[in-house]
């Protein structure tokens, strides 16, 4: 059953499949999460100027939000890059040609219900294949708080992701899965 308490924040979990999720951060300002289809009509001059038909031609889903209090660890998470062997030391390097799809990951959006992150899978929001991008302006000032801006797509899942020996085969997706809301 899909939760009926529309109210409250969410954690960000992430991983290559939902076995290796973890949390990737905590928000700052809310979690955004919004999904739109594209369409194109179909016209003749003889029917006028409505449309005799509309079709699909496309979906997008995409979540922003802001992290506050992150590790070094979870900004690495945001950004696709990766922590030193110490753990202490975060470069991030020019990314520049670099296919985010490739290192699509899941990501799962659980509710915070009564104070307490949901454990139920009927509640959470799923984005099979996503990717990240960063968008940080830092403020150092006496009254304002560090946040890691971030931004979530979601992209059709593919076949190979769902295949034998895909990442998502043990998920029970569908190919062409971009949202799924609950389980």
């Amino acid at each position: 059953m899909f939760p009926s308490t529309d109210l409250g924040p969410c954690e960000i979990w992430a991983g290559t499949n939902i076995a290796a999720a973890v949390k990737i951060c905590d928000t700052v300002g809310g979690f955004k999460l919004g999904y739109t289809e594209e369409y194109a009509e179909t016209k003749m001059d003889k029917t006028g100027t409505r449309g005799r038909s509309k079709v699909v031609t496309g979906g997008e889903c995409k979540g922003t939000g802001a992290a506050g209090e992150a590790t070094l660890t979870q900004i690495a998470a945001l950004a696709g890059q990766t922590v030193d062997t110490g753990g202490t030391r975060l470069a991030l390097n020019s990314r520049i040609g670099d296919d985010l799809r490739a290192d699509a990951q899941l990501v799962v959006i659980k509710p915070i219900i009564n104070n307490v992150v949901s454990t139920t899978a009927a509640d959470w929001f799923y984005i099979p294949a996503a990717t990240f991008e960063v968008n940080w302006e830092l403020v150092w000032d006496v009254s304002g708080q560090r946040v890691y801006g971030f931004a979530i797509e979601g992209h059709p899942v593919k076949a190979d992701e769902i295949v034998t020996g895909g990442r998502l085969i043990a998920d029970g997706y569908d190919e062409g899965d971009i949202l799924v809301l609950g389980n």
